[in-house]
């Protein structure tokens, strides 16, 4: 087993398939009623993601279980994601807690000869020796090869230092995750204070003591006497239908941002690298093209929480760059904004509300035209504008470099987590209480 290296001589070598034989799952039909909302939790790929699984977000009934392609697994057993996207990097695993159903792109464990939970950690800790072999003869990364799988050899201990082994790990990999889930309720912290500093400075500006009148938008509040409140209409050009995503033969190339550009956008500016490449005709073109200032808005999103991003070009951009469809171009007026306020406003709170309150749809949500042209914008002094973009560019820049510290201790700490498992599975350390 050149993935495991050298084990322990009291240890023995097992083809998985030798101690362990793989059981199915299904999804009942959608469209028989009595099929669901039963007291049978039904296990999906998503929801294999802790250690043990208690309970799951649906259940199914008897009758399902009886009519379809669904089975009762036993409580105890492990289960293992086999498809789905998150094979790319992990093979989620997990004990079920109490009788269950699953669904087809999982696979459950009956196993003799060894611990299921001393299994679930083998797993853990070989996970990406494992992703690597098996791939090997899969015909997608989404999936994993299950005769592949049941054909690896594994190192047993003796059913006494599995116990021990487990014990240890469960000890040791609890204190870990402690750690890890008090530094990510910090890093939750931290982006909240950065976006409640952000609404703070957009709304009420830097003046504690500065004269106030009403803004007439409920969510604001009181602003600034000497800004104006003005509906974005009035403010610039407002533009939809951007470049699709193909690209034809006899028409000239660009590069387009698209939603996703805009979506997940690091520090809500534009990164030409990232944008895809299309075709479009000259004219198309020129009236999608992106210049300093201009803002892009998400107009669609499956919940209106999350409707509204927003990303702004802060630097010129190549001459081939245009926008893309399920996005709105914002354009302000000369002199109404500065691009590095814009990028702080209309990715704040403030900004985000007027969106998510007029959003309509039923499974995606989506603005209508007037509602961006009705949306009502904060417009401060040009030069008060510049002094509050400097105040948040210092203040996020601290605290952006706080979560980025903490969310590289979480990567330090998981690599520590598989590693501990990976000696302890592999008889690499020595776990108190087992013989060598």
């Amino acid at each position: 087993m050149p993935w495991i290296g050298k084990i322990p001589i009291s240890w023995g070598i097992r083809r998985l398939k030798s101690i362990a034989s793989l059981q199915g799952g299904g999804t009942p039909s959608r469209s028989v009623a009595k099929y669901w909302d039963g007291d049978i939790p039904w296990v999906s790929s998503a929801e294999v993601k802790t250690d043990i699984i208690n309970d799951t977000s649906q259940h199914i009934t008897e009758e399902a279980v009886g009519q379809s392609s669904a089975n009762i697994i036993p409580a105890g057993s492990l289960v293992m994601v086999v498809r789905s996207g998150i094979l790319k990097h992990t093979i989620p695993v997990a004990i079920l807690g109490r009788a269950m159903a699953i669904n087809q792109d999982i696979k459950a464990f009956n196993v003799h000869d060894i611990k299921a939970s001393y299994l679930k950690y083998l797993f853990n800790g070989c996970n990406d020796a494992l992703l690597t072999i098996l791939r090997k003869d899969a015909t997608t990364v989404d999936n994993l090869d299950v005769n592949l799988l049941l054909d690896c050899q594994l190192p047993l201990p003796p059913m006494g230092e599995q116990e021990k082994i487990v014990t240890y790990l469960d000890v040791i990999t609890n204190s870990i995750d402690i750690v890890i889930r008090k530094t990510e309720d910090s890093i939750m912290r931290l982006r909240e204070y950065r976006q409640s500093l952000i609404n703070e400075a957009v709304t009420k500006g830097l003046h504690p003591n500065a004269s106030m009148k009403d803004s007439g938008v409920p969510w604001v509040g009181e602003i600034p006497a000497a800004w104006r409140v003005e509906r974005l209409r009035f403010l610039g050009t407002l533009s939809g239908g951007g470049a699709d995503k193909k690209v034809r033969e006899g028409e000239a190339l660009f590069h387009a941002a698209h939603y996703m550009n805009v979506y997940s956008a690091a520090s809500k500016t534009l990164n030409p690298a990232t944008f895809l490449k299309v075709s479009l005709p000259q004219e198309k073109a020129k009236a999608l093209k992106l210049d300093v200032g201009d803002v892009l808005f998400t107009s669609s999103s499956e919940t209106p929480e999350d409707i509204g991003h927003a990303a702004v070009v802060t630097e010129p951009l190549p001459e081939d760059s245009v926008y893309g469809y399920h996005l709105v171009r914002f354009r302000p007026a000369s002199g109404v904004y500065d691009p590095s306020f814009e990028r702080y406003f209309f990715e704040s709170e403030a900004a985000r509300t007027w969106l998510q309150y007029r959003a309509n749809g039923i499974t995606r949500y989506g603005v209508i035209g007037i509602d961006y042209s009705d949306y009502p914008a904060l417009v401060p002094p040009i030069d008060e504008q510049r002094l509050i973009a400097n105040y948040l560019d210092e203040k996020a820049s601290a605290i952006d470099a706080a979560i980025q510290g903490a969310e590289e201790s979480i990567v330090r700490l998981r690599e520590y987590r598989q590693s501990l498992i990976n000696e302890a599975v592999t008889g690499k350390i020595k776990v108190l209480g087992v013989e060598e």
